[in-house]
């Protein structure tokens, strides 16, 4: 993924699965972010839900105040594995400071 600056709050996300043809439910109905060329690479800003395949994905703007500039950008991922809403992922992503999400 391409480094923004400054960096926007964003989670990026990596997939086995072509995500246009298994993208479901997105709320709002126009999500901002983007998928990449190969397809299998997602990129979401904050307060977006989405169903990918087999997966219940949520970006809300962190809850935390960030303690470092770098921070600021931070955002709080929660990915449930449908149908049970059982939590497959849950964690607090910084774009720059990790690799992507691997769904």
């Amino acid at each position: 993924m391409v480094p923004l600056n400054p960096p926007v709050p964003r989670a990026c996300f990596e997939t086995p699965w072509h995500i246009a043809s298994a993208l479901r439910d997105p709320r709002p109905t126009t999500l901002s972010g983007f998928i990449d060329a190969t397809g299998k690479r997602l990129m979401l800003r904050p307060d977006a839900v989405v169903t990918l395949h087999n997966l219940e994905i949520h970006v809300e703007h962190q809850k935390e105040k960030p303690l470092k500039e770098e921070d600021k950008s931070c955002v709080d991922v929660l990915a449930y594995r449908l149908p049970g809403r059982e939590i497959q992922v849950r964690e607090n992503w910084c774009p720059g400071q990790f690799r992507s999400i691997v769904l």
